[in-house]
């Protein structure tokens, strides 16, 4: 799927009519690190640091993963500000460094932060899912990947299972549910996924040291940033939104979503539905001075 199809499939060009592009947003993404000389990226705010090295081509993607990540939220919020920290060297990350890397975005102030990751499933008691907790009672709005480990039930991964993410499944380009794409509910009982954004065929940008600049993914790790980059306009349009305020007025906006096979409780499957940024921000203009 191509940037423009999925990006208007949440109704993204609607907020750009508006002139919203996330000016002077801050947000935060934590992974494998990026490579910034993508010519995709030559007029984005970015700032990358890693806890593996400190020479500048230690913030490197090998993976390749958050390259595509930050891809997708800048095509959708190109005035952001990315503040992003590499925790790893390959796809696997400890979660004593995620959480490092989360209390250091927590002092840089960012507004948003996109977690592309899913471990092991959990009851919201695990650290990671602690440390998102405490990041939005702070005032971060957190997005999390859902996770790829469905169909089965009870497959969303830390730090999605944190009560206080906004944890995102994937849809393919007509609205239909992705079969891998993680379920509820968690392990001590709520919903989860909260919403759905596309996540299947996915082209976005890869590493210099890769064959093509482009390549596509089908994971619920580029479902996340979708969301994340309409957050980015949303907290543009209403800067004193809190988290809590995001993520209701989110849900409710959603649209409704196919499940082309049999699954014991849908809602533990979609959450919400997919987003539709376009209708979050009406409900945002009568909601949030």
């Amino acid at each position: 799927m191509l940037a423009l199809d999925s990006i208007s499939q949440i109704h993204i060009p609607e907020l750009w009519s508006l002139g919203l592009r996330g000016d002077r947003v801050r947000v935060g993404v934590i992974g494998t690190g990026i490579d910034r000389t993508h010519p995709d990226f030559a007029s984005c705010w970015i700032n990358a640091s890693s806890l593996v090295g400190d020479s500048p081509r230690d913030v490197a993607d090998t993976a390749p993963h958050e390259t595509g990540v930050v891809w997708v939220i800048t095509r959708i919020a190109p005035r952001t500000e990315i503040i992003l920290i590499k925790d790893r060297n390959g796809p696997v990350g400890a979660i004593s460094a995620i959480i490092t890397a989360c209390q250091q975005l927590l002092a840089w102030k960012v507004e948003l932060l996109n977690l592309s990751m899913s471990g092991p499933a959990s009851d919201d008691v695990d650290p990671l899912s602690r440390e998102v907790n405490y990041l939005t009672a702070h005032g971060v709005t957190v997005v999390a990947a859902a996770g790829n480990f469905g169909p089965g039930a009870r497959t969303v991964g830390s730090p999605g299972v944190a009560e206080g993410a906004i944890t995102v499944g994937k849809v393919d380009d007509n609205d239909n549910l992705a079969r891998k794409s993680s379920r509820g509910p968690t392990l001590d009982g709520r919903i989860k996924p909260d919403c759905m954004a596309p996540g299947t065929k996915i082209t976005a940008a890869v590493p210099a040291s890769f064959r093509s600049r482009y390549g596509v993914y089908s994971c619920t790790s580029f479902a996340a940033p979708h969301v994340t980059g309409a957050l980015a306009l949303l907290k543009q349009a209403f800067p004193t939104a809190t988290p809590a305020q995001l993520k209701q007025t989110l849900l409710e906006s959603c649209d409704p979503v196919n499940v082309p096979f049999s699954f014991h409780d849908q809602s533990c499957a979609i959450g919400a539905g997919r987003i539709n940024a376009s209708r979050a921000y009406e409900a945002l203009m009568k909601n949030v001075e």
